[in-house]
């Protein structure tokens, strides 16, 4: 199975850039079929997740120069098995801590995801590592009592879970109240410029979807 990596940007409402996500594609050679990364990482063992993430991390660590110079934050998906190896891994560890620009994202079906501080490998990662930011809130086992931990320094919504409310007329309060526990708001699923009104209203601090064109890391200059 070969694998690319790709930044997915996330901009202001008002087009600026702020980083990027990092995505993994997988390809089988020979066969055009798509492959759902989510569901493949989650089938790998934990050392094939230690290889691809170091793969990441040190294809990241090329760039590192532009993300400090155009002062980008770059975001990197973990779940349970990653977390605790970036806890319990030296070599890991001191990568992702000379990479002061790296987000550690965690997934919606994180182990013990309400408990915050409570919780010792999320209680880790925040004194040890990153900044923490918090993924697909609104899917359903991302709620608000996640949030209200105050753990995250970001909370994105889901896509699904934004479409589905984004026209409600609940929506901006709904917003404000999710902001009284993290610093910023990112919204997933955006696909139209027509959409950036009504989340500059809510103060979005960020968008991310159809809208911007994700590129290979390897060309993340071209984003800027």
């Amino acid at each position: 199975m070969e694998h690319s990596f790709w930044a997915q940007p996330i901009h202001t409402t008002d087009g600026k850039l702020l980083g990027v996500e990092v995505l993994t594609k997988f390809e089988q050679p020979g066969l055009y079929q798509v492959i759902n990364p989510k569901y493949y990482i989650k089938s790998l063992s934990t050392e094939a997740k230690r290889q691809l993430l170091i793969d990441q991390l040190l294809t990241i660590a090329e760039h590192s120069q532009w993300f400090r110079h155009n002062k980008q934050f770059c975001n990197v998906n973990i779940d349970n098995d990653l977390a605790e190896l970036l806890l319990n891994d030296p070599w890991l560890k001191n990568i992702v801590m000379q990479l002061p620009f790296v987000r550690l994202e965690i997934s919606e079906d994180f182990k013990g995801l309400n408990e915050g501080m409570n919780n010792p490998v999320l209680k880790g990662l925040v004194e040890n590592l990153n900044v923490l930011w918090l993924d697909d809130l609104g899917s359903g086992k991302a709620n608000m009592q996640a949030v209200i931990t105050q753990v995250y320094e970001v909370v994105k919504l889901d896509r699904k879970f934004y479409r589905q409310e984004v026209e409600k007329p609940y929506f901006i309060e709904m917003v404000r109240n999710i902001r009284k526990y993290c610093d910023w708001i990112v919204v997933e699923g955006v696909e139209f410029i027509e959409e950036l009104p009504i989340l500059k209203q809510a103060d979005i601090w960020g968008v991310q979807g159809f809208l911007y064109k994700s590129v290979p890391l390897t060309k993340i200059q071209t984003l800027i």
